[in-house]
């Protein structure tokens, strides 16, 4: 983005925190190269997993054992295979480094929130589907904002819950004695703040809806708790607003609803990051370029740019103009009209309103409002198949290739849920006719239980609801603040998606656990989990091996261009899905008495991402340099296949 002549970045926030990486890694490739260095990280790494792994499930001896193997086999191989990497990948990798680490604290929520919600087993599961069931593993390479803005929703959801217990006193350096409850409400609120320096829109939104959720259900709010929510609030957005002022003069203005960098414009980026426009390059006076005009566009949440709105020049356009507009110097100096101060009153209120109006979030608003009557059709090839979309969707990026998946398509897991709501709605079906054969009308023609009746019951059912809401269990609160960022993120991207580039919905992949801890949530998903945990391995590890087979064979004689390939995968993808609800539904409606049924079909699901995943990161997608060299061995292979 381009701000006086300046050029800008977007996101600060996911650079300075990966600071700390970078100088570490600096420090210990001045020891070893940074190539082997990442090995024998890899290669620990895969060692630990096996080894909790182990110690969630009762079998550590055994997986230790397997995990010893596998480490030494991969660094082994990695150091033979290992080929010099470039220094000026550091920062790269570093990125690569805090997203892949959100991705850790990402799947430790989830099983910690798995784990309060039934028992271990149940939390590793929630755990695992995090990572190998979403795309989240996929986006965890790429140096994004989604890996990390979703490790801070998870932890969000985990703190949250921890928040609605009571807890017991802990002492602070500075704020001396507080309880545990108040402490992570308050970190909870300096997170949400911090995320608005990785992305203002979200950051915003997830503040916002903490707010709510958090005031809706506390038991009691006291002034105390109120300042130290407040200061968080401050400390967390601190850094945001810090660095709005730095870069744009305005601490309510990122630098990402600035004019946007082209790489198409004839400008280049001069010493110390300066634009250079075509005047500056031939010698030129170049007080045109740079000048820090802004499109009046609505910009987009992601930061994409503003939209198509004609550009305006000059801070003195956004403040008034030349005075004109609010009576101006000889309106004052005239002083035979008495009511000269009522009109500059109501100019100045007329400003205040106009630039309201012109407000990225009030012209976003309208634009989500403008786009409702393209719901249907977006919201279908946002969240149910994909398709070819090409009144939504500008596929001359993507090379005419239709790679972007629906929500569907990229986590069959989600049929779970809507499988559970779907059989819950069909025993609420059936208790509410059975109620209706039981108040069945008297001989009279009266009814034990009229319409006055209901209507009365309803009310008073509204009237309890806030009350219940604060008595309500912490899992069933932190179910309520979920699907509020759900719903939150859904209604931020509506107008945007579906969009190129976006593969497997990335704007929405911070909601992701959120999905898997409502998944997690569900009765009948946790009843195939422990009652049929076999038969839920047997499926994951069996779709893995049959659909990498079908893949061998397949792909090789189809010979499909990327676009068909990702089409094909979310044709399967969306047919496990339906599978689901399928299953999930019957399960919970009783229908379905065996819960190897449910489980081996959610195995399923979570094998269908894992495959789309790998084939994605190494065959259709796969760029660069691996961490572990063995792993470009794998990636020729699949290649082939």
């Amino acid at each position: 983005h381009v701000v006086d002549g300046q050029l800008y970045a977007r996101n600060y926030g996911q650079a300075v925190l990966a600071i700390p990486v970078y100088f570490a890694l600096e420090a210990l490739t001045a020891v070893a190269r940074l190539e082997l260095l990442l090995a024998a990280v890899w290669s620990f790494l895969v060692l630990a997993v096996c080894r909790q792994a182990g110690v969630v499930l009762g079998r550590r001896r055994s997986f230790q054992v397997v995990g010893s193997l596998l480490a030494l086999g991969l660094f082994g191989t990695s150091v033979a295979l290992a080929t010099p990497l470039d220094p000026e990948f550091t920062g790269l990798v570093a990125l690569q480094v805090l997203a892949l680490a959100a991705t850790g604290v990402t799947a430790l929520a989830l099983y910690r929130l798995g784990a309060e919600v039934r028992d271990r087993r149940v939390g590793a599961v929630a755990g695992g589907a995090t990572v190998l069931a979403t795309p989240l593993w996929f986006w965890a390479a790429v140096p994004k904002r989604h890996a990390l803005v979703a490790a801070a929703v998870a932890t969000l959801l985990f703190w949250f819950a921890g928040s609605r217990r009571p807890g017991p006193q802990v002492s602070l350096p500075l704020a001396g004695s507080i309880r545990k409850d108040l402490l992570i409400r308050v970190l909870a609120y300096a997170l949400a703040g911090l995320v608005a320096w990785v992305h203002a829109f979200e950051g915003v939104l997830l503040l916002g809806t903490l707010a709510v959720a958090d005031l809706a259900t506390a038991s009691a709010t006291s002034r105390r708790a109120l300042v130290a929510v407040a200061i968080a609030t401050s400390v967390g957005l601190a850094p945001f607003l810090a660095t709005n002022l730095l870069v744009t003069g305005n601490p309510a203005e990122p630098p990402r609803l600035a004019e946007s960098y082209n790489p198409s414009d004839d400008i280049d980026i001069g010493p110390g990051g300066r634009v250079e426009s075509p005047d500056d390059r031939a010698g030129g006076d170049g007080s045109d370029g740079g000048s820090g005009a802004s499109d009046d566009g609505t910009p987009q949440p992601d930061g994409t740019g503003p939209g198509d709105g004609e550009a305006t020049g000059g801070s003195g356009a956004e403040s008034g103009g030349d005075g004109t507009e609010t009576g101006g110097p000889a309106e004052d100096t005239d002083g035979a009209d008495g009511d000269a101060t009522d009109d500059a009153e109501e100019s100045v209120m007329d400003a205040l309103g106009a630039r309201l109006r012109d407000s990225s979030v009030v012209g976003y608003a309208d634009r989500i409002l403008a786009e409702t009557g393209d719901a249907p059709g977006r919201l279908y090839h946002t969240y149910v198949r994909s398709g070819r979309a090409d009144e939504f969707v500008w596929y001359a990026p993507n090379q005419q290739e239709t790679v972007d998946l629906s929500l569907a398509e990229s986590f069959p897991l989600v049929g779970g849920l809507v499988g559970a709501f779907l059989g819950g709605a069909l025993v609420r079906v059936g208790s509410g006719r059975r109620e209706e054969r039981t108040n069945a009308p008297r001989s009279d023609g009266g009814t034990p239980d009229g319409v006055r009746g209901r209507l009365a019951a309803v009310g008073r059912s509204a009237g309890r609801f806030p009350g219940a809401v604060r008595a309500a269990a912490p899992a069933r609160q932190t179910e309520g603040f979920a699907l509020a960022v759900f719903a939150g993120y859904a209604t931020l991207y509506f107008p945007v998606l579906p969009l190129h580039s976006q593969l497997t919905v990335r704007y929405l992949l911070p909601v992701f656990p959120v999905l898997v801890y409502l998944l997690a949530r569900r009765p009948v998903v946790r009843r195939s989990v422990t009652a049929a945990g076999r038969s839920l391995a047997a499926g994951y590890f069996g779709a893995l091996i049959v659909g990498a087979a079908a893949a061998a064979v397949a792909f090789p004689a189809l010979d499909p261009a990327v676009g068909e390939a990702m089409q094909l995968h979310a044709l399967v993808n969306l047919g496990v899905c339906v599978a689901l609800v399928a299953t999930t539904a019957g399960a919970r409606a009783g229908f379905i008495a065996d819960n190897r049924t449910p489980a081996a079909t959610l195995g399923v699901a979570g094998a269908a991402t894992t495959l789309l995943v790998v084939r994605m990161q190494l065959v259709y997608f796969e760029y660069g340099t691996y961490a572990a060299p063995v792993v470009r061995t794998v990636a020729d292979l699949l290649g082939g296949a």
